[in-house]
């Protein structure tokens, strides 16, 4: 089925484009627009497919405690708690591998803008959330059966 036709594609969508456009201005991720988010993919994950919730739940804890981990060894230089938050939804919202897919190329596509981020700037912090959002948009896009 295409990511088109899917609710969890569209509510994420909904949230992932306000919440990147504020973490790029104010370098947060605002509790009143993720968590609402998270609820409601939760919910649709719930109220669909049974079998495949534990997919979407594990990739979900993977997500949280991955960037938690990577959190606490960095004693919070860089990913904030709402990174975190936000690693669990994208969890919620691309199952696993999905999850791995949405990571690396949010990797990648953070690390190839760094440099054109923090030039010249004495603050050298690059919102992460607008190329996690970017990555769950197109890991539902290209790979829609993960």
């Amino acid at each position: 089925m295409s990511a088109f036709h899917e609710p969890v594609f569209w509510v994420f969508t909904l949230f992932a484009v306000p919440i990147s456009i504020v973490d790029f201005q104010c370098k947060r991720i605002p509790d009143v627009l993720s968590l609402p988010c998270l609820c409601l993919v939760l919910i649709l994950r719930i109220e669909g497919e049974a079998g495949a919730l534990p997919n979407f739940l594990a990739a979900a804890l993977f997500g949280g405690l991955l960037f938690g981990a990577i959190r606490a060894l960095s004693r919070g230089i860089g990913l904030g708690l709402g990174d975190v938050k936000y690693a669990v939804l994208l969890g919620l919202v691309c199952g696993f591998p999905g999850i791995l897919s949405c990571l690396f190329i949010a990797s990648v596509l953070g690390l190839t803008a760094a440099p054109f981020l923090i030039r010249g700037k004495a603050d050298a912090s690059i919102p992460f959330a607008p190329f996690l959002s970017a990555a769950g948009f197109l890991t539902c896009l290209l790979f829609p059966s993960l």
